[in-house]
């Protein structure tokens, strides 16, 4: 295995991946560092399970819950900001005016 050198002379080998043996391993990924006993407890019933079984799971679940509920309101405040945006560009512009300046922003846009 090639080493890769921190500073001059000071080799150091990349780390190993983890192992089936190793303790709250995961296929392919680093192994999780789950809290145990009473703490491990109160986590694994903070996301309504009875034990630490599933609790990476349940915890990604979570977080993909709450990034797809931040995408969506985001997406709503856009819509909200970007009716008066078009009406105060057609207004301004006139409405010839305004479809050809977006027709040129979503050619640059394009292009980007």
């Amino acid at each position: 295995m090639e080493t890769i050198p921190i500073a001059p002379g000071e080799p150091q080998k990349p780390p190993s991946p983890p192992s089936a043996t190793t303790p709250n391993a995961c296929a392919g990924c680093a192994a999780p560092n789950l809290p145990t006993g009473a703490a491990g407890e109160l986590f694994a019933a903070a996301y309504g399970l009875p034990s630490l079984e599933g609790l990476v799971d349940a915890v990604i679940d979570v977080q993909r819950d709450t990034i797809e509920q931040v995408a969506r309101l985001a997406a709503a405040r856009i819509q909200q900001a970007r009716r008066p945006l078009l009406e105060w560009g057609s207004t301004l512009l006139g409405d010839a005016e305004f479809a050809a300046a977006a027709t040129a922003l979503r050619r640059v846009l394009d292009r980007a």
